[in-house]
């Protein structure tokens, strides 16, 4: 608590105040628990707040919102329009479940839980590339997007029908991440727009505050400061428009210029 109170940071200020709440909740907690007679354990709080909701106190008038959760959290739920993103392999199926038939089966058993909260309509999203550990990697749909019956899928950026960007014809559901004009141009993006200063990566050299240094997502940037030691030594870097990212060198791929 006194490390995120004295913290400069805008993520660790909202830390502390995530904390303090915590704090207040489980003071509020035990108080009307010794008022009532009710037990005060940890238990009986974790039992309390998970039924807490704030449907419980809301208006009509307020419900009119997005609700963002886990689809285990989904569980029992429902409504009219659910938005599932991230369905892709090594995401969701998760690469930690792919190992077993009983650890992929439970993850099937998942995803039909969340497609089933829909009572008008579900909205299934794939990237074809994303950022991981600060590295810009392709992306394959997930094996269960193909498990699913067709005659169930929409695609409605081509009035209904799958799309092949290759051939602009609507004959496969799939786009191989070569075919697709995005992966095209982010390969020629990669070339072009990389600084053509010498760089040394994060990997064989020590950093200092007030370093200047290109990140391949963020950009240029500038070391505001170094914590911790290696393997686990953390930066503090500003990016355009005062953008401040904490990284962890050993993974962010940092180039001093």
């Amino acid at each position: 608590m006194r490390e995120l109170r004295e913290g400069k940071l805008a993520e660790e200020i909202s830390k502390y105040e995530n904390m303090q709440e915590l704090l207040n909740a489980i003071k509020e907690f035990t108080e009307a628990a010794a008022t009532n007679g009710e037990p005060d354990t940890l238990e009986a709080y974790m039992a309390n707040v998970s039924l807490l909701t704030n449907q419980d106190i809301e208006k009509e008038e307020e419900r009119n919102r997005v609700t963002l959760m886990t689809m285990h959290s989904a569980k029992g739920l429902e409504f009219k329009h659910v938005y599932i993103a991230g369905m892709e392999d090594n995401l969701f199926p998760s690469p930690m479940s792919t190992g077993s038939a009983k650890e992929l089966e439970e993850e099937r058993r998942l995803f039909y839980v969340a497609l089933t909260r829909a009572e008008k309509q579900a909205t299934l999203s794939y990237a074809l590339n994303r950022y991981k550990w600060g590295i810009l990697e392709n992306s394959a749909p997930s094996r269960f997007l193909r498990e699913m019956d067709a005659k169930f899928l929409h695609y409605p950026q081509t009035g209904g029908k799958p799309f092949n960007a290759v051939t602009k014809t609507t004959q496969k559901p799939y786009v191989t991440r070569e075919e697709s004009p995005n992966y095209l141009r982010l390969k020629k993006l990669d070339k072009s727009d990389t600084p053509k200063t010498n760089f040394q990566t994060s990997e064989s050299l020590a950093f200092a505050e007030g370093d200047k240094v290109y990140h391949e997502r963020f950009g240029k940037g500038e070391i505001l400061s170094i914590e911790g030691a290696a393997p686990n030594t953390t930066a503090s870097v500003k990016f355009a428009n005062n953008n401040i990212r904490k990284l962890l060198l050993r993974f962010a791929k940092l180039k001093k210029i």
